[in-house]
């Protein structure tokens, strides 16, 4: 009889083991069968006092062989993970792309549902936190001058159910800017025309509180040294609609005549700010909004004058 009991307990010792390596205390009751096997009566329904007292030191068996095999030091449960089990990364991937761009970095990347904003790096990558509650979450990615993308994902036990898809932005304008010459000296004036193309299947309004909403900005050796890609101090605010295909020109007068330009080429950007919907890449007011407004112009394409003393 002793052996019987002491048989399966040993199997029910290997099972809590099996159980406990994926993580799980397993409440086998077996032992219920075993007790029940023993006195020859189901535990639960009615029975006499020697059938009770049968069952209590096999259950303790039970409770011991569980709290040896199943518990750590401190009576919790430890989760043994193998290398085969799926581990939470330490950060989630991500990418967003401009499209026509070799260049993506400062693409915001905003999650709807709380209030966390980034930015990515040159090659559109970007890294979210791995601590995520469980359920829907939704990713924007903006930049100015293109259309946001969105897409969900979910998580699952601290993991996302799949991989974070790209994202692509498509571009809505090109801007083309045209001196009236190439070549200038001081005290000239250079006329700068500044062509809009919308290149989307629907109009695009560009908007400023401030005005005016054209700027350039004149760069020389990879600084800037004239002007800069923000819109004008005027109170009166300035929009202007894009239909789709539809060319807008804008004039802009620059007179060299700061004594300091030494001769060489300068390169000259122009933009129609849109500061009503991406407000942070057309201000000074912080080290942030500073490095979104200079990702701007490793998406333009510049004209390409030269300056000479008289």
């Amino acid at each position: 009889m002793f052996q019987k009991v002491e048989t399966n307990i040993e199997y029910l010792t290997r099972d809590s083991r099996k159980w406990v390596e994926k993580g799980f205390i397993c409440m086998v009751f077996s032992g219920i069968k075993i007790a029940s096997s023993y006195s020859g009566r189901p535990v639960c329904r009615g029975g006499s006092k020697k059938t009770l007292r049968n069952v209590i030191p096999i259950l303790a068996l039970l409770l011991i062989s569980l709290a040896v095999f199943g518990c750590g030091d401190e009576g919790v449960v430890d989760a043994v993970f193998t290398e085969d089990d799926p581990q939470p990364p330490d950060e989630l991937q991500g990418s967003a792309y401009l499209e026509n761009m070799s260049e993506h970095s400062a693409i915001r990347i905003e999650m709807k549902e709380i209030d966390l904003s980034l930015i990515t790096d040159a090659e559109g990558n970007y890294s979210l936190p791995n601590e995520m509650a469980e359920g829907e979450w939704t990713l924007r990615a903006s930049y100015p001058y293109f259309t946001a993308a969105e897409q969900s994902f979910t998580i699952i036990n601290g993991m996302p159910e799949s991989d974070l898809e790209p994202m692509e932005l498509a571009q809505e304008v090109v801007f083309n800017v045209v001196p009236d010459k190439p070549f200038y000296t001081y005290g000239e004036t250079v006329i700068i025309t500044l062509n809009v193309h919308n290149v989307v299947d629907y109009p695009v309004t560009l908007s400023s509180q401030t005005s005016p909403m054209t700027a350039f900005a004149v760069r020389h050796e990879g600084a800037t040294v004239v002007g800069g890609l923000f819109p004008g101090q005027g109170s009166e605010p300035q929009s202007v609609t894009i239909e789709p295909g539809e060319f807008v020109t804008f004039v802009m007068n620059w007179t060299i005549d700061n004594p300091d330009l030494d001769p060489g080429e300068y390169e000259i950007y122009s933009i129609v700010a849109n500061s009503d919907s991406h407000p942070d890449y057309f201000s000074f007011d912080s080290e942030l909004a500073d490095e979104l407004n200079k990702s701007l112009f490793a998406k333009l394409v510049p004209a390409t004058i030269s300056i000479s003393a008289n």
